[in-house]
């Protein structure tokens, strides 16, 4: 069993993970290797290395999944047209012998896989055990990406959660909560997935079902801050229980300390009850520790600050923080009630 068409060879200039993932978005959509490396230098450093095959994938239109794997889940993948890229070690006591290595076929016949490697003959055959023995020093991971219209296999829950997040990052939300939904259905009940479920159905506008989610997330993992901070957030958006909101805010402060959007929620919370000062304080610390966030988590946190600065009466400090936030995002994004401050 052989799957054709995967490319091979490597750049020198990537690391061999990066060029492993490469190949399979070459493989599925035919981008230039130029186009791959160009995409790689911008982004190496903006996202985490757990990150980046998600991220990589997904902006090339393909969904991800990374994990433990096995040999019959494996050969299943490979019957149905997708290659993998397997993490192996030939000494677990030896780190430099970890290889990134894509896996096109196998023959039950004489127990044997065909694997793509460097050099000039990138084709190289190794046994099931050798095979196997190498893979299981590093844990089977396997990384898989496919297109979402891809429907040769059944998934599992950890593959329908994984789909999932590429439609809610893509804004395809309907079939995001579809698969989150599904997912919880083949027994994925984590509280991660509830909090990624409640994002998107507030991101719907579904309010109500998003709070719902939220809550469930913290009866799974009372030690979950991102939903008691998410949770306190939808509250404070609907001017809704304010006072449960500031309770959970707080809470979420607990269990994230050092995250700047906990601290922002805070503030937004303290905003909705009038209490400006208090606000603009806990915004002020946020702004701070938000210094190494996306210029736009920066600007919305300051435009909150403004708000707070503006309702408290000072003005010559409202003008400064929006100078700043000003610089971070174009004209078109500065929020329709501080257009003022334009002028």
């Amino acid at each position: 069993m052989l799957i054709e068409g995967v490319p091979v060879g490597r750049m020198s200039d990537l690391p061999p993970e990066a060029a492993g993932l490469h190949a399979l978005v070459r493989y599925w959509k035919k981008t230039s290797p130029s186009a791959l490396a160009r995409w790689q230098r911008e982004n190496a450093g903006r996202y985490l290395p757990q990150e980046l095959p998600f991220r990589l994938a997904w902006e090339h239109g393909l969904w991800a999944t990374t994990g433990p794997g096995t040999m019959e889940q494996l050969k299943s993948l490979l019957r149905s047209g997708t290659p993998v890229l397997v993490v192996t070690q030939r000494n677990a006591l030896l780190p430099d012998t970890r290889r990134y290595e894509l896996v096109i076929g196998y023959d039950d016949g004489d127990g044997s896989v065909l694997v793509v490697g460097e050099g000039r003959d990138p084709y190289r055959v190794e046994s099931y055990g050798d095979f196997e023995r190498k893979w299981r020093v590093a844990q089977n991971r396997m990384t898989v990406l496919r297109p979402p219209e891809f429907d040769r296999l059944p998934l599992g829950a950890p593959e329908l959660f994984d789909r999932a997040r590429f439609h809610e990052a893509a804004g395809a939300y309907d079939a995001a909560v579809a698969d989150y939904r599904a997912a919880a259905d083949a027994g994925l009940g984590q509280s991660v997935l509830y909090v990624k479920l409640g994002n998107t159905l507030r991101s719907k506008g579904e309010v109500e079902d998003a709070e719902a989610a939220y809550r469930k997330a913290i009866a799974l993992d009372p030690g979950n801050g991102q939903a008691f901070n998410n949770l306190a957030y939808i509250l404070a958006e609907r001017s809704k229980d304010l006072e449960e909101a500031a309770a959970l805010a707080r809470q979420a402060m607990v269990l994230d300390p050092a995250n700047a959007r906990v601290l922002d929620t805070l503030g937004f919370v303290l905003y909705r009850q009038e209490r400006y000062r208090e606000a603009a304080d806990v915004l002020e610390r946020a702004r701070g520790r938000a210094r190494s966030y996306p210029p736009e988590v920066q600007a919305e946190i300051a435009f909150r600050l403004v708000r707070a600065h503006l309702r408290n009466g000072d003005i010559h400090l409202a003008r400064e923080v929006f100078r700043d936030a000003r610089r971070m995002v174009p004209a078109d994004r500065v929020p329709d009630d501080l257009r003022e401050l334009l002028k």
